[in-house]
């Protein structure tokens, strides 16, 4: 059974070109646009997730809502979220999360390979005993803001 991913993302450009290239990889995917949805979409009875991708730039303060919600929903709590940001990565390890440090892919996503193989490490990295060891660095796509 292929991976599922969940991308909540209010841009609709970079949420359908995450989506085509997740698709493309193999994953099935899911995308919503509001932290609500994201809540809902998690909490609905059968899809559970193995990764959720966040946009950290949501109007209003959605996305840290979105994350700490998701953090304290049983169904998501342990499953691996990777933050996206056009911000950068230093601005993200100041703040205080459950994760340390938070896995961040920064820049805009215009590397399929790079998307691609941040997930399949992000999937990795969550299965057990023989996962592989943690890769505290940040992905920075070129071409940022």
């Amino acid at each position: 059974m292929a991976a599922r991913i969940l991308i909540i993302d209010h841009q609709l450009h970079r949420l359908e070109f995450l989506e085509a290239v997740l698709l493309k990889a193999g994953f099935a995917v899911a995308a919503t646009t509001t932290g609500a949805d994201a809540l809902a979409a998690c909490t609905a009875v059968a899809p559970v997730y193995d990764l959720l991708l966040l946009d950290m730039q949501m109007p209003s303060g959605e996305s840290l809502a979105t994350y700490q919600a998701l953090r304290a929903l049983p169904p998501t709590q342990a499953v691996p979220i990777l933050l996206l940001t056009q911000a950068p990565a230093a601005y993200w390890e100041q703040l205080a999360f459950e994760e340390s440090p938070p896995v961040v892919m920064t820049g805009q996503l215009i590397d399929h390979a790079v998307v691609v193989q941040r997930v399949q490490w992000m999937l990795s990295a969550n299965r057990g005993p023989q996962r592989p060891s943690p890769d505290p660095s940040f992905v920075y796509v070129p071409g940022c803001c």
